[in-house]
């Protein structure tokens, strides 16, 4: 069995990659995914503040996600800002706080509605 055997190069008898062929030209894969990413991220800079409310009002779980991993980067990380006053940094907490509440609560329900039906109080 040689690389050519197959019909093509980099392959064997039976026309399968032979190791260290993968069919396809290095960095085209990579290439296609930048694409797209690039294509995601003009979108989203397009209507940035309209899928930010949509995600913040329907995916509160996910939108509290994505706020936890722009926290953990820091906003020192990507413009210079003043650091906020102790009382701001509280009340934001307390925001973060709530919302976090109020998705745990949204999640319950949803799970108790699945296991229950809509309106079961689950003492069947």
């Amino acid at each position: 069995m040689d690389d050519t055997s197959g019909g093509g190069v980099g392959r064997d008898a039976n026309g399968r990659f032979l190791p260290g062929y993968g069919g396809r030209p290095r960095g085209a894969r990579n290439w296609m995914s930048r694409r797209i990413a690039l294509g995601v991220l003009r979108h989203y800079e397009e209507h940035e503040a309209e899928i930010l409310e949509r995600l913040r009002r329907k995916y509160t779980p996910e939108f509290m996600r994505l706020v936890g991993k722009v926290a953990e980067i820091g906003p020192e990380d990507v413009l210079e800002v003043e650091p906020l006053p102790p009382e701001e940094v509280a009340r934001r907490a307390d925001l973060v706080a709530a919302a976090e509440k109020e998705a745990e609560d949204a999640w319950l329900k949803q799970v108790h509605e699945r296991v229950y039906g809509p309106g079961g109080d689950g003492d069947e």
